[in-house]
C-alpha cells in the first residue's frame, strides 16, 4: 500500500466520495433525491475533514458551497437546472482562478492540494496549465447538455465526464512523480509527510 500522510487521505475522501455517492444515487433513485443524498454526503465530507485533521482544505470548502448553495436552490424551486448549472459554474471558476494566479505567477493548485502532493514549482505549473484547458472544455461540455438535454440524461453524462477527469487525474502521477520532492513524498509524488 502506498504510504501517504493522514491530511492526504481525508482530502482524497473529501472530494472523491460525495462525487461517488451522487452517482449511485442519480441511478437508483429520483433526480431530487439523489440532490439530498450529495448535499448530505458533501457535508458528511467536510465533518469528517474538520475532525481528522482539524481544518479544511481549500477545495473541498470551494465545491462544498457550491453544492450548497446551488443544491439548496434546486431542492428549494424543485429546478434540477440549478444543481445542473453548479459544475458550470465550478469549472469556469476554477479556471477563472488558476488564469488569475498564472497572472500573478502563482499556482493555486497547490494552495489547493498541497496537502496530497509534495511537487517542485514546475510540476505545479505544467499541471495547472493542463487542469486550465480540461476545465474550460468540462464548462463548455456540462453547459451543451444542460440546455440540450434532460437531467436524467445529464447524469449519466456527468458520471461519464468525471470517469473522464478521473483518468486524467491520475495521469497526473506521471507528472508528480517527475517533480516530487525527494523525502517529503513517496515514489508517486503523494505527500508523505505534513507541510511545515
Amino acid at each position: 500500500m502506498l504510504s501517504m500522510s493522514r491530511g492526504a487521505y481525508i482530502q482524497i475522501f473529501s472530494e472523491f466520495f460525495p462525487v461517488i455517492a451522487f452517482f449511485a444515487a442519480g441511478q437508483l433513485f429520483s433526480f431530487m433525491t439523489a440532490a439530498i443524498i450529495l448535499i448530505a454526503t458533501t457535508l458528511l465530507s467536510l465533518l469528517v475533514s474538520l475532525i481528522n485533521i482539524g481544518k479544511i482544505p481549500v477545495m473541498p470548502i470551494f465545491s462544498g458551497s457550491i453544492v450548497f448553495i446551488f443544491g439548496g436552490l434546486t431542492l428549494y424551486l424543485d429546478q434540477p437546472d440549478f444543481l445542473i448549472f453548479a459544475d458550470t459554474f465550478y469549472f469556469f471558476s476554477l479556471a477563472a482562478i488558476i488564469a488569475f494566479f498564472f497572472w500573478r505567477k502563482k499556482h493555486f493548485l497547490e494552495h489547493m492540494f498541497d496537502m496530497t502532493f509534495a511537487m517542485k514549482s514546475k510540476g505545479w505549473h505544467i499541471l495547472s496549465q493542463r487542469w486550465l484547458v480540461v476545465l474550460i472544455l468540462a464548462g463548455i461540455g456540462n453547459e451543451f447538455v444542460r440546455l440540450a438535454f434532460t437531467p436524467e440524461v445529464w447524469i449519466n453524462y456527468r458520471f461519464v465526464k468525471i470517469l473522464v477527469i478521473i483518468g486524467f487525474s491520475f495521469y497526473q502521477f506521471r507528472l508528480s512523480k517527475k517533480y516530487r520532492i525527494s523525502g517529503e513524498s513517496n515514489s508517486l509524488g503523494l505527500r508523505t509527510k505534513p507541510k511545515a
